[in-house]
């Protein structure tokens, strides 16, 4: 099956970390958009639900045909793909298996892959790797990491400062290895949903899960730096491209009315893809998301904290028995023009254009839902689940809510399942 560069987003997403790719000729697509190249996905499996996955790039013009190729090399190359393959034809019956995976960004003109082994390694020992790759399609080459900036040497001091000041406090005993200077700018992936990742070697940063460490950015934390031009990369590796409504630093009052309305149905916190949706079994998404702890205690069941790092500064909320995802809180995300920390409860009801219930929150009441004390402003939806309509939860109220301090800015924002 051969998939060609346009994108839709569907529940699925959520689910997997991995784009929902529209079907279409090669040929065609060519010609109405312009896009270079497409790809097929490629497998290969062993025991045990062993395998290794990866794309194959081919030329939508014949001009592109040596730009595939030369992809296809790098990546083969860049994500040790002979060497994975060759153990998971080595692997023996009840030993150690193999699972290679890969997430993919194919924004207008450019590519950004982030490939996962976990398993069996090419060093001998079970361990856990990533291999981020970025190639911009019309020459093949990689994309330097400055190219991303508008001033790339502000952008790197305020990361630096920002790790320092923001992350560097919250790595705790959960970390094997907890080095994050130097910073590994030549390790880095854009998710194509405002997410810029730095990918550790597992030498210098890792969890005692085994996973290798890693660290993101949203686009609105580094957009006093970033080149957000219509042609810049950062904008042009968005799903939507050039579309600057899908992305949410614009100032403007934009109205999220329509598209708030289909993510509630669905149970999807847009801004925190990959969060699971609601009603997702807990254990599929732990395990997908990887605990940092244990559960702590949230009035009407439990909350976790994950390894994954987009969703830093984000709690998944569970019902009492911890069987399903029933809620998301999170102090850091940004939709439409809504970011924690700068826009006020004010400016969010305007862009949300409807009127919301407001209810005080005290500062006892805050400790216990860990939010902060203030004003929270809730809305209510009803789950429909279109992909699923024998879900047992459709019906349920879904209330989203946004927490503002007592200076009127909102810090925290919930989407969860209502009794």
């Amino acid at each position: 099956m051969r998939y060609w560069m346009k994108h839709s987003l569907t529940k699925a997403l959520s689910l997997a970390l991995f784009l929902t790719l529209c079907l279409l000729p090669g040929t065609a697509l060519a010609q109405e958009t312009g896009m270079p190249m497409g790809f097929e996905p490629q497998e290969m499996t062993g025991i045990s639900d062993s395998f290794v996955r990866w794309p194959e790039f081919i030329a939508g013009d014949t001009a592109f045909s040596g730009t595939a190729e030369k992809i296809n090399q790098a990546v083969r190359e860049g994500a040790s793909l002979p060497a994975y393959q060759a153990l998971l034809t080595a692997l023996s019956p009840g030993g150690t298996g193999l699972r290679m995976d890969y997430e993919m960004t194919l924004g207008a003109d450019y590519l950004f892959l982030l490939f996962s082994a976990e398993g069996k390694m090419p060093a001998g020992r079970p361990g856990q790797a990533y291999y981020p790759m970025t190639f911009d399609l019309a020459t093949g080459e990689p994309v330097p990491f400055d190219t991303l900036f508008a001033d790339p040497a502000g952008a790197k001091a305020f990361i630096e400062e920002y790790l320092e000041r923001e992350v560097e406090p919250t790595l705790s005993t959960y970390l094997e290895n907890s080095q994050l200077f130097p910073v590994p700018y030549d390790r880095y992936y854009l998710d194509g949903y405002g997410n810029l990742i730095f990918c550790y070697p597992s030498d210098q940063l890792s969890f005692l899960s085994g996973f290798s460490g890693t660290v993101a950015f949203r686009y609105s934390e580094l957009w006093d730096y970033l080149d957000t031009s219509a042609e810049g990369i950062p904008m042009r590796a968005m799903h939507g491209g050039t579309n600057e409504a899908r992305y949410a630093p614009t100032r403007d009052a934009f109205s999220l009315s329509e598209s708030m309305d289909e993510w509630m149905r669905g149970g999807v916190f847009y801004g925190l893809i990959p969060a699971p949706y609601l009603t997702a079994p807990l254990e599929d998404a732990l395990s997908r998301l990887r605990a940092t702890t244990d559960s702590g205690y949230y009035p009407g069941g439990a909350y976790y904290e994950v390894e994954e790092a987009r969703l830093r500064g984000t709690l998944i909320l569970t019902d009492e028995a911890e069987t399903v995802v029933t809620g998301l809180l999170t102090s850091r995300v940004d939709q439409y023009g809504i970011e924690t920390g700068k826009t006020t409860l004010d400016e969010a009801e305007k862009m949300l254009a409807r009127e919301g219930i407001r209810i005080p929150i005290p500062e006892a009441a805050a400790e216990l839902y860990h939010v902060c004390p203030g004003t929270a402003l809730v809305y209510t939806y009803y789950l429909d689940d279109v992909n699923d309509p024998e879900n047992p939860y459709n019906g349920r109220p879904v209330s989203f809510t946004l927490y503002a301090d007592e200076e009127g800015v909102v810090q925290y924002i919930k989407m969860a399942l209502e009794n």
